[in-house]
């Protein structure tokens, strides 16, 4: 009869949903080991199932988007403050730069996951486009 394709790992993992993966940082669909060896680093290839991580990086994406978002929320509290209350200069800074930190740290590493999983679903690998 007809020919049927037989689909690999990579191929078959391909229909996993994005948004699971990269905000809870686990790998595609096994969901036992995490995307990342360090808060930031990038493993090299899934513990669990040996996907290879190697052709998916995030680069400056995610930083930008973080500065974008943490600015507009900082900026606007800063303005709020000295509008309100008129707080001397060093009283911006011992609330506000604690405020940068944990909001572009707290974000950074699910944010950087969601870009490397829509790599992972979208791009082409060895030559091959994926649907």
């Amino acid at each position: 009869m007809g020919a049927t394709k037989e689909t690999g790992p990579s191929e078959k993992n391909r229909t996993v949903n994005s948004f699971s993966m990269q905000f809870s940082t686990v790998a595609h669909d096994v969901g036992a080991a995490s995307i990342f060896n360090r808060f930031l680093m990038v493993a090299g290839k899934c513990d669990s199932c040996g996907l290879d991580y190697a052709g998916h990086d995030a680069a400056d994406g995610p930083a930008v988007f973080i500065m974008m978002f943490v600015g507009f929320i900082v900026a606007g509290l800063a303005l709020w403050m000295e509008i309100a209350f008129e707080p001397p200069i060093w009283l911006h800074l011992v609330i506000c730069v604690p405020v940068i930190l944990v909001l572009s740290l707290d974000a950074l590493r699910p944010l950087k996951g969601l870009f490397i999983g829509t790599q992972y679903k979208c791009r082409s690998v060895d030559d091959k486009f994926f649907p």
